[in-house]
């Protein structure tokens, strides 16, 4: 079942007036970037990562830009730590400094999200989802990821679209641990 243009407009509306900007308004705190990797001896590999990223935030938060730091975070070899965390940790060390992202970084929820509108890949023009709703304009690209991962089983049909709720993030709704990176 395909959701009409009139219902990606009200979600859209609703998640504005729910969440506004305020996923701007992050900054650096390791409690706030999430383990997405369930396997044996994640936690250490959380921790060595978290540790890394403290060391060197003054050096990755003195790059440029958003995809500077997250190809920095990329370029950085360690098992267990997944796009998505790589992608979360960036937005902490970014965020602060107004250094948003140019185009809309897709992985887990807000892949799932994207592919209920036909949109398939891993960083997508944000214009891309213009052209599918035009009420995505009044968003910014780190808004558009934020709703496709908390809208997404509303976009795909999972949840009746008449329902008169609107979603929480399914990081709000239980542990961040089950919005991960799964193959």
């Amino acid at each position: 079942m395909k959701v009409t243009n009139s219902q990606i407009t009200k979600w859209i509306e609703d998640y504005l007036k729910q969440n506004g900007d305020n996923i701007h308004k992050r900054n650096w705190n390791k409690k706030y970037v999430y383990l997405h990797a369930p396997f044996n001896n994640a936690e250490d590999c959380y921790h060595k990562w978290l540790d890394w990223v403290d060391e060197n935030k003054d050096r990755l938060r003195a790059l440029s830009t958003f995809e500077d730091i997250l190809a920095e975070l990329s370029n950085k070899e360690m098992k267990g730590i997944g796009p998505l965390t790589r992608y979360d940790t960036a937005t902490q060390l970014a965020f602060p400094d107004k250094k948003f992202p140019e185009k809309v970084h897709l992985c887990a929820g807000a892949a799932r999200g994207a592919k209920a509108l036909d949109v398939i890949g891993f960083v997508i023009d944000k214009q891309v989802f213009v052209n599918i709703c035009p009420e995505f304009a009044k968003m910014s690209t780190a808004q558009i990821e934020d709703f496709l991962c908390i809208y997404k089983s509303y976009l795909n049909g999972e949840i009746d679209t008449e329902q008169e709720s609107t979603p929480e993030c399914c990081c709000k709704a239980k542990p961040r641990r089950s919005r991960s990176c799964s193959k």
